[in-house]
This record gives C-alpha cells, sequence and structure tokens, in this order.
C-alpha cells in the first residue's frame, strides 16, 4: 500500500511516537510511507533513520492553512497515497481534504476519550467541532481506547466505521534494567509523573495525595517529567512550597530517552482526569513499573490486576493508594515487577498494534480502490 500519515508535530508527545512506531513498522513491511507534519519536532530525526521520508508543511500560525494545503496536494499528487490516515483533529481534517482531492480513502484516527474544552484555545475548540461533524465523512474511524468509542458514539460517529487499536509498546526498547531491590533505596521511594503539564493531567491533585502520603512515609519523592508554560511551573512550586513537600518535588523538561526515566522510578502514577489510553502507564509497566491510576480511558484495562485504580481527583485515595503499593514492594517486589511487565507484552505490544493497523487500513483500501487514484 502507499499510505500518506498526518500529525500536528513530531515532539515527544504519545500520539507523536505511537504514529512514528506505526510509520516505521508500515514501511519495515514492505509499504510505501509518506509522513506529513504540520510544524516538524524532534522524532522526525528517528524517522527519517528509518527511511521514512517528512514533508513539513511549516505552518506559521493556526491560522495559516492555505499555503500548507497547496503543498500537500502537491506532494499528494506525486506520492499517490491509496490512503490518507490522519491523527488528531487537524490533521484528521486535512486528511479528508486529501483524500477527496486524490479520490482516496480517509481513515480518521482519533487519540482522546474525553476532551477538556475548558482550557483550550478557541481555535483547537473550532477544530474540534469541524472534527465532529467530519467524524461521518470518514471511511474509517480508528480510536485507541474502548472509552473513547463510546465517546465517538456519542460525538454521532457511526458505529460500523469505528475500529478500536489500543496503542503499541516497543517491549524491547522498554524493558527492565538490573536486577534491583524490592525498592531501589532504603533511604528515598521515587514516585514518576510523566507527560505533558496540563489541567488535564491534574498535577495539583497529585500534589495534595502525595502530601498525605509523605506524612506517613517520609521516604517519598515525586519526579515530574514533562513539558508545559512556565506559568504551570511556577504554579506547581509554589502548592509544592504551600503543602511542604517543596523539597519532594522535582520538575525536570520533557527528554527522548523516557525508558531511562523509568529505570530510576519505584512506581508511576497517572492523576489525569481525562485520557484515552496513556502510553505512559503501559510504558513504565513494560519497564517493570507498577501504576497507580485513575479510571479514565483504558487505564484501569492497561494495568489489569497489577496496580491500584482510584477515581480522578480524589487526592485521599491515590494517598493511600500510593502507600500500598510501597507496601507490596517492600514484600514481594519481584513478583510484582515481573507481572507488571507480562502484562503488557502479553496484551499491549508493537507488532500487535502495527499489524492490527495494517489489516484495517488494507481493508479500507480494498481492491477497488488502488490502481484508481486521482488528484487533481
Amino acid at each position: 500500500m502507499r499510505i500518506m500519515l498526518i500529525t500536528r508535530c513530531l515532539d515527544y508527545g504519545g500520539a507523536e511516537r505511537q504514529l512514528v512506531e506505526l510509520a516505521r513498522g508500515l514501511r519495515s513491511r514492505g509499504h510505501a510511507v509518506l509522513v506529513v507534519t504540520f510544524y516538524g519536532g524532534p522524532l522526525v530525526r528517528v524517522l527519517e533513520g528509518a527511511g521514512v521520508p517528512v514533508l513539513h508543511l511549516s505552518k506559521r500560525s493556526r491560522w495559516d492553512f492555505v499555503g500548507p494545503v497547496r503543498r500537500v496536494l502537491d506532494a499528494a499528487r506525486g506520492f499517490r497515497p491509496e490512503v490518507v490516515h490522519g491523527y488528531l483533529p487537524g490533521p484528521n481534517l486535512l486528511a479528508l481534504l486529501v483524500g477527496r482531492a486524490c479520490r482516496v480513502r480517509v481513515v480518521f484516527g482519533v487519540r482522546s476519550s474525553k476532551v477538556v474544552l475548558v482550557d483550550e484555545p478557541r481555535a483547537e475548540r473550532l477544530v474540534l467541532r469541524l472534527e465532529t461533524i467530519a467524524l461521518r465523512m470518514a471511511d474509517r474511524v480508528v480510536v485507541n481506547s474502548w472509552c473513547g468509542r463510546e465517546t465517538l458514539l456519542r460525538r454521532g460517529c457511526p458505529g460500523d466505521r469505528l475500529s478500536v487499536i489500543h496503542n503499541g509498546i516497543d517491549i524491547d526498547r522498554f524493558a527492565p534494567g538490573p536486577e534491583k531491590r524490592a525498592l531501589r533505596s532504603e533511604r528515598s521511594v521515587t514516585i514518576g509523573a510523566v507527560g505533558r503539564l496540563h489541567s488535564q493531567k491534574d498535577h495539583a491533585t497529585l500534589l495534595d495525595a502525595v502530601a498525605r502520603a509523605s506524612a506517613v512515609d517520609r521516604r517519598l519523592v515525586l519526579r515530574c517529567v514533562g513539558d508545559g508554560p512556565a506559568v504551570m511551573v511556577d504554579d506547581l512550586r509554589r502548592k509544592a512550597a504551600s503543602l511542604g513537600i517543596d523539597d519532594r518535588l522535582v520538575l525536570e523538561p520533557a527528554r527522548g530517552e523516557i525508558e531511562d526515566v523509568y529505570a530510576d522510578l519505584d512506581l508511576l502514577v497517572s492523576s489525569s482526569i481525562g485520557e484515552s489510553f496513556p502510553n505512559v502507564v503501559a510504558e513504565a509497566m513494560a519497564c517493570g513499573v507498577p501504576a497507580v491510576v485513575t479510571d479514565v480511558g483504558d487505564a484501569a484495562i492497561i494495568v489489569g490486576g497489577t496496580g491500584m485504580v482510584v477515581e480522578a481527583g480524589n487526592a485521599e485515595q491515590m494517598s493511600q493508594a500510593i502507600l500500598a503499593l510501597v507496601d507490596v514492594l517492600e514484600r514481594r517486589g519481584d513478583d510484582v515487577r515481573t507481572a507488571t511487565r507480562v502484562r503488557v507484552v502479553e496484551t499491549f505490544s508493537l507488532t500487535a498494534m502495527v499489524s492490527r493497523t495494517e489489516a484495517l487500513l488494507r481493508s479500507t483500501v480494498g481492491p477497488s480502490v488502488t490502481g484508481t487514484r486521482s488528484c487533481g
């Protein structure tokens, strides 16, 4: 197949990483793949290193679309895709435009089960509403969680066009480090929170939970890894100081070698109030790091019986779950870490994600479409 993938950027985000892994996987299976990005990003190098060409549309702003549309249509005429697959609302809309212009199939990729609009810019809200209208025009819609599927049904997406394909985890890259004790140190227990600094991730509740848990176990340290606006960084520091845990909070920017972060964690906490398939939970678990997660999206499905699930926004429940998981790790850490990794290896492998997406794209293209491409 000849497949065009469209994404907003190629930064270190969960959706962006999944697109990169999908593109590399499809390329390794003999398909011609072209990735189109609005703004570029550090993951471009990963794609180009795997032999996947990348087209930069070089958008200057949200409202700069005439030139980028012209460039992507010119590229489509040369590449002649059989299917165009978007990732996230803006790219989905552009995929629909390209697909109609080239008379080829269009697949939307929806990566969220609950979208918090109140904090989003007006342009983002407009794009999401346009995507809702366009859902009925796509040939197929891929969503990465069962919770997300229910959300799309409520948004009016026809059920017969919806497919759930969970994210895939590179179990070779994300793997346990050297043998360790049940807890890495008797003096400190490192809790990880990996992800962008955004209200949807609800770091405020996480800080409250850590403060409560720290009153019981003084070894706890919270390591937050992710980018965000300076004002949010300042807010988190002030809140930590007001709770008396500023000496227990470490804030770090996002990084490419995220597996090195997981290797230093005793447990992960995902405090989000809205998710679809939280990659960081499955990645950490593949490294043998158990997780406390809020009951949003498919987080509970990911952890299965290996971690703790709590109500979103409930700091008391979260603090108790953190203490309970620390206790379990101290008593039978090796067994817990092994079971945690096995859960991901058996259920959420990268190979499974690529195979399922490949099969869906092939069935979407169909024999009647191949060979009849026409951009004009």
